[in-house]
């Protein structure tokens, strides 16, 4: 059986100063310029390898039975709502992935007190960087492997989360924290980040207050704490609100996006799947399509057709094609949470002057009529309905779905229908089904002994 450093923690060699056994000739970090390049190491830092597997519960994705035979048996297990995929080397790699951020934060956190301090203002900044990282890695583990934060709910809170990895011993044995315990972590780590990190960064691959602030604001949506999602969404767009006008993109480009660009406060990517690849597997629901205006440019950004009449993406804010998706933080997204936090505490007239602030943007030039609500049930309803048409392959749907899946009213099961030769097969992800909460990889149940989730 491999060690623990192998199963959970497995890194590359070529970082030299990282590899998961210690030697003589291994290189200790003694500047500050040598924890900066941890934090920089883009591939291993702003990569998240658990969230592409969770993208296969949206419920905008569809796939032809044609198509999906093409695909790997753990693909089309994960399409499929099927549970026989734990054993596979690619769901150990994408837990492995997950963490690797997480040991690299905890590596700098460690150093920082032992290298020499020449640099306060670096310093602060570096801490600050380690910190959110290790927060947005759990906060993404948390989304896969952990069951919901009920907000008022003991018993549910009391729940194995994930395991909470705050030193750099490889070899520790992992126990699962509750769920509670594992909110309250990334929350804390957030905040201290906050007081440590600048107002903005030269380069959105680095943290920054910023991306900090809509982080929270992000967790804080999941919390159903809706007042401070929306307190820390305006703390985010204080700092920068910048937008697109998608009367400016060339529409007609196969990629409308720039990769590293304006809309994007902290960039980080999932990794890639064969589920994902534009042009070759899945396509977006058809009723999706069909709900943007002929005015709304997000139709034509978003999506191209294709031989068989689909509807694939291509507005990726990574400027890739690649079967990776965005999933850093983002100002659109900023200001859908404040529309429904302002919708959630009856202030309708707010949802709907943030929901416009952004659609605005989004219309063709002289097209666009401000929305507006009947009530504040009715701002709800539209604000959601356009977070859902908004931020497509951006590592929140089934996050969204599952958090919507708490309120009767908002609840939906995801349906999926294929029809080879009259076969009439469905699968059905029902709200508040176990299977939103992954399994975990059997290596690491082996190794650690940590228990699996509810079935």
């Amino acid at each position: 059986m491999a060690s623990l450093a192998t199963a959970l923690f497995t890194l590359p060699s070529c970082q030299k100063f990282l590899d998961s056994k210690p030697s003589s000739s291994q290189v200790i970090p003694s500047k500050l310029k040598d924890l900066r390049a941890m934090m920089d190491n883009n591939g291993k830092i702003n990569n998240q390898g658990a969230t592409s597997v969770l993208e296969h519960y949206s419920d905008y994705f569809k796939m032809d039975k044609e198509d999906l035979d093409k695909l790997t048996y753990t693909t089309k297990e994960f399409y499929t709502f099927g549970q026989d995929y734990y054993t596979e080397q690619f769901f150990l790699n994408g837990w492995t992935y997950s963490f690797t951020p997480v040991y690299y934060a905890n590596t700098v956190l460690d150093l920082l007190p032992k290298v020499k301090n020449d640099d306060p203002v670096e310093w602060r900044r570096i801490k600050g960087a380690a910190l959110f990282v290790r927060a947005n890695a759990f906060f993404h583990l948390l989304k896969c492997f952990s069951p919901i934060y009920i907000k008022g709910d003991e018993a549910a809170n009391k729940k194995p989360g994930i395991p909470l990895r705050l030193d750099p011993d490889v070899n520790a044995i992992s126990k699962r924290s509750t769920v509670k315990e594992a909110y309250e972590q990334v929350v804390a780590d957030l905040k201290e980040a906050i007081q440590l990190l600048p107002p903005k960064e030269q380069y959105n691959t680095r943290p920054d207050k910023a991306s900090a602030y809509g982080s929270l604001s992000r967790v804080y949506l999941v919390m159903q704490e809706f007042e401070l999602a929306g307190k820390y969404a305006d703390s985010s767009l204080k700092i920068d609100h910048s937008l697109f006008d998608f009367n400016e993109l060339d529409l007609n480009a196969q990629l409308p996006f720039e990769n590293y660009n304006k809309e994007t406060l902290y960039y980080s990517t999932s990794t890639s799947t064969d589920l994902f690849y534009p042009t070759r597997n899945g396509y977006i629901d058809n009723n999706l399509v069909a709900s943007y205006d002929e005015n709304d440019l997000r139709k034509a950004a978003f999506f191209l057709i294709d031989n068989k009449g689909h509807s694939q993406f291509k507005g990726s804010y990574t400027g890739s094609s690649s079967g990776s998706f965005m999933i850093g933080v983002c100002v659109d997204e900023m200001y859908l949470t404040l529309a429904e936090s302002h919708a959630r505490a009856g202030r309708k007239e707010d949802a709907m002057t943030a929901l416009n602030t952004l659609l605005e943007t989004r219309w063709r030039t002289g097209t666009f009529v401000p929305l507006t609500a009947a009530n504040a049930q009715d701002a709800l309803e539209i604000v959601l309905a356009e977070r859902k048409k908004s931020l497509i392959y951006r590592g929140v749907r089934v996050m969204d779905q599952r958090r919507l899946n708490l309120e009767p009213q908002f609840a939906k099961p995801v349906v999926r229908v294929m029809d080879p030769g009259g076969e009439n097969l469905t699968y059905t992800l029902a709200p508040n089904d176990l299977r939103y909460v992954f399994l975990l990889p059997h290596d690491v149940v082996q190794v650690t002994g940590m228990p699996q989730p509810e079935r």
